[in-house]
């Protein structure tokens, strides 16, 4: 959550301009939290 709420404050300071490129960079994040939920699920399963 500490997480989301620095990428909020990050976006407002942001100018308009690089609306495109925030939008991919919080994709990425997500794409990269649901990796690591993947990651950790499997682990767990092994254990």
């Amino acid at each position: 959550m500490e997480t989301l709420n620095r990428w909020a404050s990050w976006e407002e300071s942001c100018p308009p301009a690089s609306r495109l490129r925030r939008l991919a960079y919080r994709k990425n994040l997500l794409e990269v939290q649901k990796f690591e939920a993947v990651q950790l699920q499997s682990i767990v399963h092994v254990a």
